[in-house]
């Protein structure tokens, strides 16, 4: 490795370099041309033979007036750009009175901490990054390789809770950062709008917003004075607003704990100023002592932020080093735009998205060094879902609220059955099989029956013991009264362990009179657990009529969903509707999920009377469908 001591004469010349580049980050108007420019005068202070060999390249320095240059914009004048370079590495670092440990032994524990308040603040694709890693870190989880949990709660005191609960090495915080100016005063977070080069040119798909705030949200935990902080991070507040934590408050919480690595992956979270020396979010944690710290420079581009995270976790669950994962994750940023997908004002100025690769700073006092000791024997997962395979949207977006309060309940046991009832197309299954989700990741095995479909509950539990066999006859009277003899000891041995029985679309087995189920086994399971107090086991059902036997459950009356998460599932499905329209569709169908994919299903249309005649023939198939 090369340590770069660099040393400058002329400071000023280069800060207002950098003061400029910065500026046109928040106009978006950055060039490559111009990244060029003023690498090639960071390369020259670096006073470096150009017959560079490849090698992680590390700038230290503890002058806050030269950690405010961009030095992750270093351009080379035969190898180019050394930030987004194949063969080299670029990071960081500055002094620390801190030990640097040993890594401690794997599998590597990864928190993706989420935050996204209701109020005052842009809508960030939280959900689809969300998504995005844990299908990267699939194979590695079922491995057991990596262990791995993204809560849809973005309060601060679960943050805290979490920290001490588990012995995380990788936190990674996506969300909100803002810089705080000479009083509370925040600027606008900007919408970017794309064009689609198919046969509807003039469609708007809403593809980038920039990770801050739009309005002012409230201070959090304790007044903080211009000299103590100057940067933030936006929490979820518990009735929806926002909640400004400091970056100093926010280092506190990690002291003490096992985090080899904090992400932040907001806006200006490494912002470095020669006015401003308070105003970054990393480096209190760097003093710290956490031993590597990521953060994004400028404006970061929503897409550009999720592009990063997921290839940064991919590469250190490959056994990647941190500054070799980063450097993978810089290169990913290179193109974020599909083929099909042109920056809106692409005639007028340059794509933004084309300058991010260079937001992403490593902070590292060893940037060679792996997270986490691999020399260990992982442990192969067992499958967690066994029974029905219940088809769930690829990405769940919204509900972010009753995520956070039901999922809370489950977990710690204040809810341990739980009845989702509402009408057909509302997103009961799909609720319901994100709760599962989460407490599957956090340790339980999930028993999985959807009513209606070829096998029935019995069968379902006697997968859940192993005792089903391959060749077994359902229809055989006399093993399923054997079993049904025995259930209450079957019902015993699973309630030793964590699972979860959800059971959906219970409607189907209702008797229409009095309610009760036409499936005996499960009727008598439900009949049997709700006598029992059994704290490792949680019910969930969903239906859209009331259940005889769940006088004892926690039923939470489902509501359609609010317009935001309405039109955000609308983008998601490809129907790029104008606000206008997106507010028509809304009203008309009621906000039911099932109308969605009904009028995908259709011919795409902006005219105002096709789009009608499409919509009354959905809620004339709707009212059909409710009254199944």
């Amino acid at each position: 490795m090369i340590i770069i001591k660099p040393t400058l004469d002329n400071l000023a010349a280069y800060h207002d370099l950098a003061r400029q580049l910065s500026q046109h980050y928040h106009r978006h108007c950055v060039t490559l041309d111009e990244l060029k420019t003023i690498g090639l005068a960071l390369w020259q202070v670096l006073k470096q033979d150009a017959t560079l060999r490849p090698q992680p390249q590390i700038i230290e320095c503890d002058d806050k007036a030269v950690l405010a240059l961009p030095w992750e914009c270093v351009y080379h004048p035969e190898l180019g750009f050394l930030g987004k370079h194949p063969d080299y590495t670029l990071s960081r670092r500055v002094s620390s009175d801190k030990a640097l440990a040993m890594p401690p032994t794997g599998p590597l524990n990864i928190l993706l901490f989420t935050a996204q308040p209701e109020k005052n603040t842009a809508r960030l694709d939280l959900e689809i990054e969300q998504h995005s890693v844990r299908e990267a870190l699939q194979p590695f989880i079922h491995a057991g390789k990596v262990q791995f949990y993204a809560p849809h709660d973005g309060r601060f005191n679960t943050l805290v809770e979490l920290l001490h609960q588990k012995p995380w090495h990788l936190v990674l915080l996506s969300g909100h950062g803002i810089i705080k100016a000479d009083e509370l005063a925040f600027t606008h977070s900007e919408t970017f709008k794309a064009k689609f080069q198919g046969d509807i040119r003039s469609k708007l798909k809403t593809l980038h917003k920039l990770k801050r705030p739009l309005a002012a949200v409230k201070a959090g935990r304790q007044a903080v004075s211009t000299s103590e902080a100057a940067a933030y991070f936006v929490f979820e507040g518990e009735q929806g607003e926002g909640e400004l934590i400091s970056a100093h408050t926010l280092a506190d919480v990690f002291k003490g704990t096992t985090v080899q690595c904090v992400v932040m992956a907001a806006c200006q979270s490494a912002h470095f100023s020669a006015d401003n020396p308070e105003a970054n979010l990393i480096m209190p944690l760097v003093q710290a002592g956490i031993p590597h710290l990521i953060g994004m420079r400028e404006p970061l581009i929503d897409r550009a932020g999720s592009v990063f995270v997921r290839t940064l976790c991919k590469a250190l669950a490959q056994q990647a080093r941190i500054d070799e994962a980063v450097q993978q994750g810089r290169r990913a940023m290179r193109q974020l735009l599909a083929t099909n997908e042109v920056w809106h004002n692409a005639q007028s100025a340059p794509d933004p998205s084309l300058v991010q690769w260079c937001l992403p700073t490593l902070v590292s006092q060893a940037p060679t060094q792996a997270l986490v000791n691999w020399d260990f024997s992982p442990q192969v997962q067992p499958p967690v879902q066994i029974g029905s395979k219940i088809a769930l949207p690829k990405i769940f977006i919204g509900r972010r609220r009753e995520l956070r309060t039901l999922g809370e309940g489950l977990y710690s046991g204040t809810i341990q059955r739980l009845l989702i009832q509402g009408k057909g197309g509302l997103g009961k299954t799909a609720l319901a099989g994100q709760l599962a989700i989460t407490l599957a990741q956090q340790g339980y095995r999930i028993l999985a029956y959807q009513a209606g479909n070829s096998q029935n509950f019995q069968s379902t539990l006697k997968q859940a013991l192993n005792l089903l066999s391959a060749s077994e006859d359902e229809r055989d009277k006399t093993e399923f009264a054997r079993f049904e003899a025995d259930l209450e000891t079957h019902l015993k041995t699973i309630a030793q362990e964590k699972w979860v029985f959800w059971l959906d679309n219970l409607e189907r087995l209702q008797n229409p009179d009095n309610g009760s189920f036409t499936d005996k086994t499960l009727q008598n399971t439900l009949g049997i657990l709700s006598q029992w107090e059994t704290p490792q086991l949680r019910i969930l059902l969903t239906a859209r009529r009331a259940i005889a036997q769940s006088t004892d459950y926690h039923n939470y009356l489902l509501n359609r969903p609010n317009f935001n998460d309405f039109s955000r599932h609308l983008e998601n499905q490809g129907l790029h509707y104008f606000l206008p329209e997106r507010l028509q569709i809304y009203q008309t169908l009621s906000g039911n999920f099932q109308g969605i994919q009904l009028l995908q299903s259709l011919s795409p249309s902006q005219d105002a009377i096709t789009l009608k005649k499409q919509l009354i023939l959905v809620r004339r198939y709707l009212q059909a469908y409710l009254r199944l």
